[in-house]
C-alpha cells in the first residue's frame, strides 16, 4: 500500500483481508508511504517469505517497477492501478465515474465548473480530469482547472484559486472535497447554497461531513474481492501447471473495471429542492419525503447509465 492516512486503503485492505481469509490465505501488508527504496524493500521481503501472491495498490509504484514485478516469479495483481502487458489489474473506471459526477452537477444547472485535481504522478488524476472534460464539451460549460494534492490540507489552497463566480466543484477524491468545503467556509461560502460539492471514493467519513458529501463511490468490497480472485487463479496457474491446458492468464485483464455508482447526499443539495417544487410525483402533495426525494434522483440523472443492481439512493440523515 501506498499509504494508510487515506481512509479509503484502510477500507480496501480490510476488503482484501475478509476475502483472503475466506479463501484461507493469510495477508501480511507493507505501507511503502510511496517510497521507491521501501518499495524495493517490501518486494525482498515478500520474496523471501515465499508469497503465494503479491498485490500492489499504487500506480506510481507500477510504473518505476514494471519490469521488476514481472520477473519476480510470483503471481502479481495491480490493485487500484491500471494494468500494464503481463500484470493484470482490478481498478475503477475513474474517466467514467468522474463525467458521471459532472454530468450530475450539469444536471443541476450548473454552467460554471471547478475540478480540483491530484498531482500528475497519480494516474488516475488524469482519468478523471478527462472525464471532467468530456462532460463539460458535451454540455458546453465552462470549467476551470485547479491543482490540488489529493488530501484535506490542499483543499482550502485550491479553493484561494477557484474563481468566484464557479457553482459547482468535482473534487479529485472525498479528501479533497472535505478540504475544499473547509476552504469555502472559511470564505463565507454556503454548500450547497452558493456551491455544490462532490467528491470520489465514497470514504466512511464523507457520509458525516457538514453537509454529507455527494461522492463517486468505488466498490471497495467488490474491488478486494476481484483482486484476491485473480490473485488465487495466478497462483493455482502457476502451481498446478493450468496454463498448459489453455487456461489464459490475459483473461484476467477483463477484471480491469469493476462498476461504481453515484451517492447523492447534502452537498448537492438543489436536487431535494428542485424535486420538491417540480412536484414530480402525481399526486405528489401526499407523497412522503422519501418519495418525493427518489423521485427527484431519477429525474435528474434519467440520463446517466449505471450498472444494472449496482445503483442506489442515500437517503440524507
Amino acid at each position: 500500500m501506498p499509504e494508510l492516512e487515506n481512509p479509503f486503503f484502510p477500507q480496501l485492505v480490510s476488503a482484501i483481508e475478509a476475502e483472503a481469509t475466506a479463501r484461507g490465505y493469510g495477508l501480511l501488508l507493507c505501507n511503502t508511504t510511496d517510497d521507491e527504496a521501501r518499495e524495493l524493500a517490501a518486494l525482498r521481503l515478500l520474496v523471501e517469505q515465499r508469497v503465494d501472491g503479491i498485490m500492489l495498490a499504487s500506480s506510481r509504484a507500477m510504473r518505476r517497477h514494471a519490469g521488476l514485478l514481472r520477473a519476480l516469479g510470483v503471481p502479481v495483481v495491480l490493485v487500484n492501478s491500471r494494468g500494464v502487458a503481463g500484470l493484470p489489474s482490478v481498478d475503477t473506471a475513474s474517466r467514467r465515474g468522474a463525467r458521471l459526477a459532472t454530468d450530475h452537477l450539469i444536471g443541476l444547472g450548473h454552467r460554471r465548473l471547478a475540478h480540483v485535481t491530484a498531482p500528475r504522478s497519480n494516474a488516475a488524476a488524469g482519468e478523471r480530469l478527462a472525464g471532467v472534460r468530456d462532460a463539460v464539451r458535451a454540455a458546453d460549460v465552462d470549467l476551470h482547472v485547479v491543482a490540488g494534492d489529493g488530501r484535506v490540507e490542499g483543499g482550502p489552497g485550491a479553493v484561494a484559486s477557484v474563481p468566484t463566480n464557479v457553482t459547482g466543484i468535482v473534487c479529485y477524491n472525498d479528501l479533497t472535497a472535505i478540504g475544499v468545503m473547509r476552504g469555502l467556509r472559511s470564505a463565507g461560502r454556503r454548500v450547497p447554497e452558493d456551491v455544490s460539492i462532490i467528491g470520489f471514493d465514497d470514504i466512511e467519513m464523507a457520509a458525516w461531513t457538514d453537509p454529507p458529501l455527494t461522492t463517486v463511490s468505488q466498490p471497495v468490497t467488490e474491488k478486494g474481492r476481484l483482486a484476491v480472485a485473480a490473485l488465487a487463479l495466478l497462483a493455482a496457474l502457476l502451481s498446478q501447471h493450468m496454463a498448459e491446458r489453455g487456461v489464459s492468464v490475459d483473461r484476467l485483464a477483463k477484471l480491469s473495471h469493476v462498476p461504481r455508482v453515484t451517492v447523492w447526499r447534502w452537498s448537492t443539495g438543489q436536487m431535494f429542492t428542485q424535486a420538491l417544487q417540480s412536484k414530480l410525483l402525481p399526486g405528489s402533495e401526499t407523497a412522503t419525503y422519501e418519495e418525493t426525494w427518489r423521485a427527484g434522483a431519477r429525474r435528474f440523472l434519467h440520463n446517466i447509465v449505471q450498472y444494472p443492481g449496482c445503483g442506489s439512493f442515500y437517503r440524507p440523515a
